[in-house]
């Protein structure tokens, strides 16, 4: 008698796992496909920003360039991907497509960088965004609430950051060698 309540009491603890698990993953959130798993992705710590040539222009030379970039803590980011990973993006039914964008970031011994912007010193011209040559294509496929968003080529090794328009609110990630 204790055996067959035993193994019910088991099957019930699985059931309520099964079903706790799946209600997770639909969750809004960012997540990374492993296999057959989804795993919830943390935002980024972005920890400020920081300026390149504020002083050169100042001291030493009026028309050069100045840069700004958003630092982000950490050389690495926690969570670990491979060369073609496949994200899944849950959101909330009245939440519409936002425009994805992935960006290659600079990596320090204490932190990741996004150049954001850039003044020309002689001209003055600024611009906003992230650098072109650091953006990777990606293809954004929506099902229902979720949207699948996968980079249309593999990524070589570094840091990365996966937000929704131009904005420190995103999800970071390494891909290893």
């Amino acid at each position: 008698m204790l055996a067959v309540q035993g193994e019910k009491m088991k099957r019930l603890l699985f059931g309520l796992f099964f079903v706790a698990t799946a209600m997770a993953q639909n969750e809004p959130g960012m997540y990374l496909e492993r296999g057959t798993d989804q795993v919830q992705m943390e935002h980024a710590q972005f920890s400020g920003t920081e300026s390149k040539g504020v002083a050169k222009r100042m001291f030493l030379n009026p028309v050069a360039d100045i840069s700004i970039a958003w630092d982000f803590s950490g050389a690495e980011a926690k969570t670990k991907a491979g060369t073609s990973p496949k994200f899944i993006y849950q959101v909330r039914a009245n939440r519409t497509l936002q425009d994805f964008v992935l960006v290659r970031m600079d990596q320090k011994p204490d932190r990741r960088q996004v150049w954001v912007g850039k003044t020309g010193g002689f001209s003055a011209n600024t611009r906003t965004g992230f650098d072109p040559k650091k953006l990777v294509e990606l293809r954004v496929t929506k099902n229902g609430t979720t949207l699948e968003i996968v980079p249309v080529q593999s990524l070589a090794p570094g840091e990365y950051f996966l937000t929704a328009g131009f904005s420190t609110l995103g999800y970071d990630f390494s891909v290893s060698k």
